[in-house]
């Protein structure tokens, strides 16, 4: 019954012909504050994505349709546009996805952007636009202040002539005055609707994936070649609790364990394109049918036509996982404890109880029998999700064939909904699922201070690692993915993964955690399969990897068959990690053709539920 607010009851007025653009008002400022706190994902209904094509677009023109793309999601909850990128091999499949499953349409009715910007079809509010330069920092400021100023961004003489020809005013010039990234950020927050509960670090010749995304949330987005520079760590420091970066830096350790040294956690996504799409949950029947296995067979037939849209109900946004159409109170609360730096924090629940029928009628482990669950890794990788994984892993005709359980961000089902409702649609019974890692985005909790710093004196939670805890239990309780898997630095730090027991000691969270699955990260093996028990949470280690370099099937399998058969012994049971960067569906079934009759493949799921039913906790 939690709600958020919807700008989408808000109606424009008219249009009126200004000088030959076609500009509308913005909402009242409380409903785009409301807005800006997270992307709306009920689409309201529009007659199409109007499709352009990149190798049509000059550099400066694509970036700007981003913005554009963006405005139009921040003002209204809806994109308006799809870019076709040339060399984008997965094009085709989200048009696909898109046409049907959710029921969108696209269309080329435009044919130049003056034509488009000119009818302003997404009758998105234009004050002006600001002039930025492409690949220097002066991009990211831009876009980082789009929202709040309602401005387009020109970045080259083309795109600002064109600016010119529509009567959009120039409001900003960040190339004739350049501001460093200490000035950028507070011109940011000059803006009472800038959101903190987000930021972007994207490289400066990355300028078409993520921009739309950070405009449509009024997030900040920023470069840094050193994050422990007093500029970024101010940037970084007066984020809220909990926050989630989105982005990458080549540099993988360093760069988490910073953002992880602020309580921030990271969303993998620098490549990902057309992401205010794919973050929509466009409205629509879903078919009763199951989707064709497109990507499994050679020559993928033509998509079938997208039946007639039907508006959806209730759904939930983005950020907050809040079911929409709850009272006025229950949001605001909700934008208090945002304002405010808190995590959201679910209503008490009692402890839920698995009925004592269901327990007795699933199988005992066997004695003499040896259990072992392959785990494929980088599913936190939101832009692999959509790419390399549904091509190489889950694409393949070999997928469904022995049990095997993917890793998925804690973010997908609000960050990619598209392609997370693909993946969990086209689903077999041997496929599972575990979060992460490290849960709602990669961290390494061992790294979180145990007080939140919030260098603008928001209040902050006790200790922040309950906050990513509880977004991440969220996740499960939405989807019933029930397992977690940290990746951490404590082989640097100690051994033993401190942060465990913080993130295990809220009931809220143990009512929707049955257990988590902990790789050191320079060995994902590190722990040997060890098991013990955070406050009744099952905790256990990977036992060997099945990583090119590492192990071969045939020398990894051999290891497992000589393990021991005792189902009371935390050594009954192995988890492996699957590389997902050098290994391939073949490689796992490889693997499992060379095990012992004795040994027998289940699902990370499955495994778990044996050794919590016979191994004593201690």
């Amino acid at each position: 019954s939690k709600a958020t607010v919807s700008v989408l009851n808000w109606q424009p007025r008219r249009p009126s012909e200004i000088d030959g653009s076609r500009l509308h008002r913005a909402p009242p400022p409380t409903m785009r504050a409301a807005c800006t706190l997270s992307l709306l994902l009920a689409a309201a209904p529009c007659a199409a994505l109007h499709v352009f094509d990149s190798d049509a677009l000059t550099p400066s023109e694509s970036f700007l349709l981003n913005i554009y793309n963006g405005l139009a999601t921040q003002q209204h909850g809806v994109p308006s546009v799809w870019i076709n990128w040339a060399g984008w091999a997965m094009n085709d499949i989200w048009v696909d996805e898109l046409r049907a499953h959710n029921h969108v349409a696209f269309d080329r009715n435009f044919t130049t952007l003056r034509a488009f910007l000119d009818a302003n079809p997404a009758e998105v509010r234009i004050d002006g636009y600001i002039y930025a330069a492409l690949e220097t920092d002066s991009q990211w400021y831009a876009a980082s202040l789009a929202a709040g100023r309602r401005a387009l961004v020109a970045s080259d003489a083309g795109t600002a002539a064109l600016m010119h020809a529509l009567a959009v005013p120039r409001v900003l010039d960040l190339v004739a005055r350049p501001v460093d990234l200490r000035a950028a950020w507070s011109m940011f927050k000059a803006d009472p609707s800038a959101n903190y509960d987000m930021v972007m670090v994207q490289q400066l010749n990355l300028n078409i994936q993520l921009v739309d995304y950070a405009v449509a949330n009024q997030a900040f987005i920023f470069w840094s070649d050193d994050f422990t520079q007093p500029a970024p760590q101010l940037v970084l420091s007066e984020l809220n609790a909990n926050a989630r970066v989105f982005g990458w830096s080549p540099d993988e350790g360093n760069f988490v364990g910073i953002m992880s040294q602020h309580d921030l956690s990271v969303v993998c996504s620098n490549l990902v394109l057309n992401l205010v799409v794919l973050a929509t949950s466009w409205a629509g029947q879903r078919p009763e049918e199951a989707s064709p296995r497109w990507w499994a067979v050679e020559g993928r037939a033509a998509a079938p036509a997208p039946p007639q849209r039907v508006p959806r109900g209730p759904t939930r946004d983005l950020h907050t996982g809040l079911a929409r159409g709850a009272s006025p109170e229950v949001v605001a609360q909700y934008v208090k404890e945002v304002r405010e730096g808190m995590p959201h924090v679910e209503a008490e629940e009692p402890p839920l109880e698995r009925p004592a029928a269901a327990a007795a009628a699933e199988p005992a482990a066997k004695n003499g029998t040896h259990y072992v669950a392959f785990v494929v890794s980088d599913g936190d990788n939101v832009q692999y999700l959509m790419t390399g994984f549904f091509t190489l892993w889950y694409g393949s005709p070999l997928r469904g064939k022995v049990p095997l359980t993917w890793t998925i961000s804690g973010s997908a089902d609000t960050v990619v909904p598209v392609v997370y409702d693909a993946i969990m649609r086209n689903a077999t019974p041997n496929d599972d699922f575990v979060i992460g890692p490290s849960g709602y985005g990669y961290t390494y909790l061992n790294d979180w201070p145990t007080v939140h710093r919030n260098a603008r004196g928001r209040q902050p939670p006790a200790n922040p690692v309950h906050a990513f805890a509880a977004s991440t239990a969220a996740f499960s309780k939405r989807t019933g993915v029930r397992a977690v898997n940290f990746l951490d630095m404590s082989d640097e730090q100690g051994g033993y993964p401190q942060a465990v027991d913080v993130y295990t000691a809220d009931p809220f969270v143990r009512n929707y955690t049955d257990a988590v699955v902990y790789y050191q990260y320079s060995n994902y093996a590190g722990l040997n399969g060890a098991m013990y028990w955070s406050n009744g949470v099952l905790v256990i280690g990977g036992k060997q990897v099945l990583w090119d370099g590492f192990n071969t099937p045939e020398g990894l399998a051999e290891k497992i068959n000589g393990y021991t058969t005792d189902p009371a012994s935390p050594d009954c049971y192995s988890v492996i990690p699957v590389h997902a960067w050098s290994e391939n569906m073949t490689s796992v079934l490889d693997t499992a053709a060379h095990l012992a009759p004795h040994v027998k493949t289940v699902t990370l799921t499955e495994l778990l539920r044996l050794a919590r039913q016979n191994v004593v906790p201690y």
